[in-house]
């Protein structure tokens, strides 16, 4: 991209795929970046000209269960995709907020994003029940 504009001053849409690797890049050009990427590497990791679009999947999961909480329910699942961008999967943070919203973890099920179906997980949520 820099090789073949000489004229660029904003890049739009980079996501958790290759955030990592550009955003340092065109921060370092003094370049504006709006990014949706939920990547847990930009959660302490701050750049000057770098905007996230999205919020972190850690804080959208607490915001999940908070609405759910809100909305009465008892026992819920949780799923995370196994991608850069799902830091959620990688923590016990979601399970502990669940508990301490005084609900029940019907299910916390993984995601492999390049299965061809996710019938087995949604099994497992749709058997413990979330109500």
């Amino acid at each position: 991209m820099f090789a073949t504009t000489s004229n660029l001053a904003l890049v739009i849409g980079c996501t958790s795929d290759e955030a990592a690797s550009v955003v340092p890049i065109i921060n370092s050009r003094k370049m504006v970046s709006f990014c949706m990427t939920a990547s847990p590497s930009f959660d302490s990791v701050h750049f000057s000209y770098f905007y996230r679009l999205v919020p972190p999947d850690l804080e959208e999961s607490f915001a999940m269960i908070a609405i759910a909480q809100q909305l009465g329910y008892h026992k819920v699942a949780l799923a995370f995709g196994n991608d850069i961008g799902s830091q959620g999967r990688s923590s016990s943070r979601p399970s502990a907020r669940v508990s301490k919203a005084g609900m029940t973890l019907a299910a916390n099920e993984t995601l492999d994003l390049n299965a061809s179906s996710f019938r087995t997980e949604a099994d497992k949520i749709v058997s413990g029940t979330p109500t």
